[in-house]
């Protein structure tokens, strides 16, 4: 071999190999952050803001070596970059497919909604539009109280909306087809007005117990805009007001007769160890049976999920999606549940 054309291809052999390391640590920086978020996540401030940011940006060194695999005709890049987009998108980002199962031939389907609309600031009129077009059994709403300058929500829903039955309690509010047997509402630990609203409903002979509840989230994007100490601090503070609260949802759920939903925005990404305790006893059912990301927030460009349906494990979860419907920050969830 001519000595120009050996050093070209040492030279060749020398890059492929650069990019074949480049690879590899790039998957173990995955496979680290998943560790990371599985199993420290809120323990630390620093951990909590990784397991809470969008995990959309820690595929975009895969996605390049993705395509500089594709330019270079590189299979043991490509293959080991997508092996490592697979984990990423399915362990990080929470991808989930549905998997086939059989509805229980005696029960009872039906479709329940959890919305947080904001306080209706868009109006009541596009959220009703929204329920009417989803056509629920069960929404239960986060934010519908009154936020000065817009009124209370709930009244002009109720009008929108005849023939429903509505129990509320501070800005949670349950609007119902079936009849409500009980309903109870309670501050949700240093909320700052949150709660959790309770019910008991009465479906075709059968009895549902719901919940309904709002989380304080993680970190408000104006204490992060007020400088690092500021975010920090809140940080530290709501990772242990969060687990209060958690606990505390955990609790009122199990005082209630099976089956049990949980609904709400729990603020919460599915991964860390918040995520794992309210879990531990009831099936997300999105995870269970939805396609895709779930994402929820915010709704123009949803690049979080932090809107749920819990169920107790009672409960056959046929369908769960995320409408592609805009009268909120958020965007809703949907069941179909077989009792």
């Amino acid at each position: 071999m001519h000595p120009g054309n050996e050093r070209t291809a040492w030279r060749t052999r020398q890059r492929r190999a650069w990019w074949w390391r480049l690879a590899a640590a790039n998957a173990v920086v995955v496979w680290v952050l998943w560790l990371v978020e599985a199993f420290v996540a809120e323990r630390h401030w620093l951990t909590t803001l990784v397991t809470y940011l969008p995990q959309h940006a820690f595929g975009l060194p895969t996605l390049l070596l993705l395509l500089v695999a594709a330019r270079r005709r590189d299979w043991l890049l490509g293959g080991i970059s997508l092996a490592t987009g697979a984990f990423l998108l399915v362990a990080l980002m929470g991808f989930t497919v549905p998997l086939p199962s059989t509805p229980k031939p005696t029960g009872v389907r039906v479709r329940v909604m959890t919305y947080n609309i904001h306080h209706a600031m868009a109006g009541a009129a596009p959220v009703a539009a929204v329920i009417r077009q989803i056509d629920p059994d069960i929404v239960c709403l986060q934010e519908a109280g009154a936020l000065r300058p817009w009124p209370d929500p709930v009244p002009r829903l109720q009008a929108l909306l005849p023939g429903w039955q509505v129990v509320r309690h501070g800005e949670a509010a349950i609007f119902t087809r079936y009849p409500v047997l009980s309903y109870h509402g309670q501050s949700v630990p240093n909320g700052g007005g949150r709660m959790f609203l309770t019910a008991q409903v009465s479906l075709k002979g059968r009895r549902l117990s719901l919940v309904n509840t709002h989380l304080s989230t993680a970190a408000h994007p104006r204490s992060l805009a007020r400088g690092f100490r500021c975010a920090l601090e809140e940080l530290r503070q709501t990772t242990t007001t969060r687990n209060t609260q958690a606990a505390a949802l955990l609790a009122v759920a199990r005082r209630l007769p099976a089956p049990v939903v949980i609904a709400g925005d729990l603020n919460t990404p599915p991964r860390g160890l918040l995520y794992q305790q309210v879990t531990i006893e009831h099936r997300d059912l999105f995870a269970a049976a939805g396609l895709g990301l779930g994402s929820t927030f915010p709704a123009p460009l949803p690049l979080l999920r932090i809107d749920y349906l819990l169920a107790t494990r009672d409960l056959h979860a046929h369908r769960c999606f995320v409408p592609r419907l805009r009268a909120s920050d958020h965007r809703p969830v949907v069941a179909e549940i077989d009792l």
